[in-house]
């Protein structure tokens, strides 16, 4: 796909879609820890997670702070398939 069909894909839709860039055992291990974090009760936490659900009930579970669920999780926030597209959305920061 083209940058410029992301970028008008991004500004339509406010997000994209990258296909095929978790191998298997990164999706198996964020399976398991993601079976964890459903049994929380609305309102429940586990560590820094909680389900606030509470609120959007029709919605089922909502984990927030999901990146505290486990390495699996935290592997995703800066992972290279995206990373490119963030720093052409939002600048690249000066170190």
């Amino acid at each position: 796909m083209t940058s410029e069909m992301v970028d008008y894909l991004f500004d339509l839709n406010g997000y994209i879609v990258l296909k095929n860039v978790l191998d298997e055992e990164h999706v198996a291990q964020l399976n398991e820890c993601t079976g964890e974090l459903v049994k929380l009760e609305r309102g429940g936490t586990l560590g820094k997670l909680y389900n606030d659900a509470g609120k959007y009930e029709s919605l089922g579970t909502i984990i927030r702070n999901a990146v505290e669920g486990g390495e699996p999780f935290e592997r995703l926030i800066a992972h290279p398939a995206w990373m490119n597209h963030i720093q052409r959305f939002i600048g690249r920061s000066e170190k």
